[in-house]
């Protein structure tokens, strides 16, 4: 990946620039996020990347001493782990979030027995 993205081969980032071990390393990424969660290929994707990328590319840099910010990719991963609910706060989020609908949902037929008893 380094050697294609310093020559200036490829612009951006993409499976493209990645080596065999890279490219198997996204592979299981891959195959463990299809095979555990209900993802979509795109997301498997663009979480794969990104991993491969910070893991192989970026933090080898950092180890270098070359002033690399991990923060971005760091940060896109995490959105996009929590917008597909991969992690436990975003799955106990969306826990809460049914449980909640499903109070206000007894309360207001709770409501409508006593209302409707009552006239």
């Amino acid at each position: 990946m380094t050697s294609k993205l310093k020559s200036g081969k490829y612009s951006k980032l993409s499976k493209d620039v990645f080596e065999a071990n890279e490219l198997d390393m996204y592979k299981a990424i891959m195959q463990f996020l299809l095979s555990n969660f209900k993802i979509d290929e795109i997301g498997a994707d663009q979480i794969a990347i990104a991993i491969v990328y910070q893991k192989c590319f970026l933090i080898p840099k950092l180890q270098l001493g070359e002033d690399i910010d991990l923060n971005p990719t760091s940060d896109n991963i995490r959105k996009w782990l929590a917008e597909y609910k991969l992690t436990p706060k975003s799955q106990d989020q969306e826990k809460v979030t049914i449980n909640l609908a499903q109070i206000i949902q007894q309360v207001h037929a709770k409501m409508e027995s006593i209302n409707g008893e009552s006239i």
